[in-house]
């Protein structure tokens, strides 16, 4: 079989993009001159519309970017390293491709997915998804019943994108403790937001689907 080089990705959740693009700069030009840089970072909680996203600081620093922005809140954006694309993706038009933003079929005026298939170097086509799981609130809210319609939602998409997409990555801000070890106090937090038994369920039924916890 083929063997393939490895490509190194990251999520953050910048909690405004505007406050922190300096340390967002600062820390892509230090892994840029590290031995295995990062290739593509995946960001969540941007704060702020497309109109307002730093392309240009960002094309500087020698990365692209596509961003699915929200004023005050949510948004996410993906951001490659130019030098890791192809020669026929390092522009916008080319590196992102079959761009959806937010889960197909959901209507959902909260600004949570992004997803892109993109080119690195001497690999296959690869499918990045950046993500901001909502929060949840509380079990007793609007909130979390909206959460558990949106993970379901999730789970049927990625169901079909998998069966087209297998070389597929979900990254960003889940808002779920899996297990007991994830968070501080298991007692203190038993039967709360984030570690709920419904939303721990819906994150195996995503590992159920063939994906892998990078932990």
């Amino acid at each position: 079989m083929p063997t393939h080089k490895s490509v190194r990705i990251a999520a953050w959740n910048v909690n405004s993009i505007k406050v922190r693009l300096p340390h967002v700069i600062q820390w892509l030009e230090s892994q840029a001159k590290a031995q295995n840089p990062i290739d593509a970072l995946c960001l969540q909680e941007l704060k702020l519309t497309d109109d307002k996203y730093p392309h240009r600081e960002l094309e500087v620093a020698g990365y692209i970017s596509i961003s699915n922005g929200q004023k005050t809140y949510n948004g996410v954006s993906i951001i490659l390293r130019k030098s890791a694309l192809t020669s026929l993706a390092c522009d916008p038009e080319t590196a992102f491709l079959q761009v959806n933003k937010n889960i197909p079929n959901f209507a959902d005026e909260q600004q949570r997915i992004l997803a892109a298939t993109v080119c690195f170097k001497e690999m296959p086509p690869m499918r990045l998804i950046s993500a901001y799981f909502p929060n949840g609130q509380d079990p007793a809210s609007d909130k979390f019943v909206y959460k558990l319609r949106w993970l379901d939602a999730l789970h049927q998409w990625l169901k079909q994108e998998l069966e087209t997409q297998p070389r597929l990555a979900l990254l960003g801000d889940f808002n779920i403790a899996p297990e007991d070890q994830d968070v501080h106090d298991p007692k203190a937090w038993e039967g709360q937001n984030l570690v709920s038994p419904q939303e721990r369920e819906q994150f195996q039924k995503l590992l159920k689907l063939g994906l892998y916890d990078s932990l």
